[in-house]
């Protein structure tokens, strides 16, 4: 061990007396020494582009730039600016905010070189436009400043589509919606810089829809331009009624026709901008519902359902093929009474405005029972008169005021002063008494006041259109000058329980002229009295059906449906009026 320690500490001896030889050596020898390389000063022969706005990207080309980034400073007058990229001959910098005209200048290692002028060209700016959407070829003025003052030097964009110039002033730019705009950015390019506003709406164009014609809730799609594809943002009207709108795209909206709509024009309105169809949307009427889906002759019958226009007038109801009286109407509901004549059982209901039709929808008639009718075909009649010089229809004496008021007898002899009729009725069908209470009368004329036959009244074909229908004959009066009072047989069979309870009365008025007061009402006289009629047809509601034999019906009071009698009351003045009753009834549900 102690030899190889020895020998160790030789080796060393030895190289550090070499080291030493040779380090004395090397310090002797200049040829060794290592200078680093000296920093050269920057160059900058361009700027591009050589002016742009606050913000704007630009590179600058040189040489000996130093390729880190943090190394070189690079100034726009005397404000600093971001460099984003460098290289020994390129450095890419962003224009600073407060930069202005002048010389730009880069800093390195100790070294400050000036550049070429760079020139602050602010972008164009706008400050209000004369509107925010407009539709195609409308004309939009654009108020702002750093505009070029002649139409060449700027250039303006809705959403990419050029747009005309045919305007420009350094603060205003007149331009023209260019064809194929659509909603996007507005921009406005002046001395190579670019201005933009967010969004310019460009209105709606409705190009076609499918299908023209539909029934509420049909669905419709409408093919155009700048819809917006958020369904809500596009208004969407039938005929100035708001739709729901199902989906929606740029080009594509489906909707649903709303019940309240009626034909017309289809429009699309969004923020104030609106199109409107070149054609009509025809609404067809539809039935839902029938409320209730059964039911009597005279009960009234809610149809639910939509697109019946606004005018009962334009509207038709058919049961089968008997029209309807139209109680009331509106969009989307129709209240009809259902009309005499149906058949017992199904019956079809259909709805027609402006020659469309819906639909039919299944209505069962219930059948009605009769409680009590007078028709007057058991009556003695007052027919012909044999004689061949006298009128050919019996006329009797009617009483003067001093004789009013006339006992309530039958009596068919000419020479009567009382030919007034009453009769005694029975089973269903009703009696009656008659009675006259003079009004002006002063003196004894001539008149029909009694039960005739179809024989007796068509000998005198102006004062009766039409025979009687419900059987040959009816009860008649003429020129009264005063009130004629029919008064039938009590009726002991009326109850609480009966459902769709109707009067029914047929009547026929003469074509003349008939005043206040004259006409026909019906009541129902209980232990409580007449109360109010149950039937009015009075002055201006004659002169709405005279000439024609109309059935009436009419629902029958709930709270008079007890024990009472009909009374009929035929009232005309000093004019020279005739009227008939042909048949009268109450009918309703048994309980």
């Amino acid at each position: 061990m102690k030899k190889q320690n020895k020998l160790i500490r030789g080796i060393t001896t030895t190289l550090v007396v070499i080291m030493v030889i040779l380090g004395v050596g090397s310090c002797e020898d200049e040829d060794f020494r290592i200078i680093p390389e000296a920093e050269k000063e920057p160059t900058i022969s361009s700027i591009e582009p050589a002016s742009a706005d606050i913000g704007t990207t630009v590179t600058i080309t040189g040489t000996d730039f130093s390729p880190a980034v943090a190394n070189n400073k690079v100034r726009f007058g005397d404000v600093l600016a971001t460099v984003t990229t460098a290289s020994g001959t390129e450095l890419t910098v962003v224009v600073p905010e407060g930069a202005v005209t002048g010389p730009i200048s880069i800093s390195k290692a100790g070294f400050e070189v000036e550049g070429p002028v760079f020139t602050v060209l602010p972008a164009p700016g706008v400050v209000v436009l004369s509107a925010t959407g407009a539709a195609i070829g409308d004309t939009v003025v654009i108020s702002g400043q750093n505009f070029g003052p002649t139409i060449a030097e700027n250039t303006v964009e809705f959403n990419g589509t050029t747009a005309e110039i045919t305007e420009a002033s350094e603060t205003e730019l007149t331009v023209i919606v260019p064809d194929g705009a659509t909603t996007g950015p507005l921009t406005i390019e002046a001395f190579g810089q670019i201005g933009t506003v967010e969004v310019f709406t460009i209105a709606p164009d409705i190009i076609s829809f499918e299908p023209q014609t539909g029934i509420a809730d049909t669905e419709v799609t409408i093919t155009g331009t700048n819809f917006s594809s958020v369904a809500v943002n596009n208004n969407v009207t039938f005929n100035g009624v708001l739709a729901e709108v199902v989906s929606a795209t740029t080009t594509s909206l489906t909707v649903r026709v709303p019940p309240e709509a009626s034909s017309g024009t289809i429009a699309v309105e969004i923020e104030q901008l609106l199109s409107v169809s070149e054609i009509e949307f025809t609404t067809v009427p539809s039935i839902s519902s029938l409320m209730p889906p059964l039911g009597s002759v005279g009960s009234e019958v809610t149809i639910n359902g939509g697109n019946f226009g606004t005018a009962t007038s334009d509207l038709e109801v058919f049961f089968g093929e008997i029209a309807a009286e139209i109680v009331e109407s509106g969009v989307d509901f129709i209240i009809a009474i259902v009309p005499n004549g149906l058949e017992d059982g199904a019956n079809n209901v259909t709805a027609t405005l402006n020659g469309l039709t819906t639909d039919p929808t299944e209505f069962t008639v219930i059948p009605l029972v009769t409680f009590g009718f007078t028709s007057f075909e058991e009556v003695p009649t007052f027919g012909l008169n044999p004689d061949p010089d006298a009128f050919p229809a019996f006329r009797y004496p009617r009483p003067a005021g001093s004789q009013d008021p006339m006992p309530n007898i039958q009596d068919t002899d000419p020479d009567s002063q009382a030919p007034f009729v009453a009769f005694a009725g029975g089973g269903e069908e009703l009696g009656f008494t008659a009675a006259f209470e003079a009004g002006s009368v002063s003196a004894i004329e001539d008149e029909r006041l009694g039960v005739y036959n179809n024989t007796s009244i068509n000998a005198e074909p102006q004062n009766f259109g039409l025979p009687f229908v419900d059987g040959q004959q009816g009860y008649v009066t003429s020129d009264l000058d005063g009130t004629l009072v029919l008064r039938f047989d009590t009726m002991t069979n009326l109850n609480s329980g009966i459902t769709n309870a109707i009067l029914e009365a047929r009547v026929f008025f003469r074509e003349t002229t008939w005043e206040d007061g004259d006409g026909i009402e019906v009541f129902y006289e209980t232990a409580d009295g007449l109360g109010d009629p149950i039937l009015s047809i009075l002055a201006d509601d004659v002169e709405a059906i005279a000439g024609e034999s109309v059935l009436l019906s009419v629902p029958f009071p709930t709270d008079r449906l007890q024990e009472g009698r009909l009374v009929v009351t035929f009232t005309n003045g000093a004019g020279s009026e005739t009227a008939s009753l042909d048949y009268i009834a109450i009918r309703g549900v048994a309980p």
